[in-house]
């Protein structure tokens, strides 16, 4: 997973992409917990 992520990455920042992930892990996990 991290190897094609990486690749897309390389057309932006990395850590504009870190960031995005990050939110995106927050976001699941919120709605993860909201669920359950």
């Amino acid at each position: 997973k991290q190897t094609a992520m990486n690749q897309n990455q390389t057309e932006t920042s990395p850590c504009v992409s870190v960031l995005q992930k990050l939110r995106i892990k927050i976001s699941m996990d919120a709605e993860m917990k909201i669920l359950n």
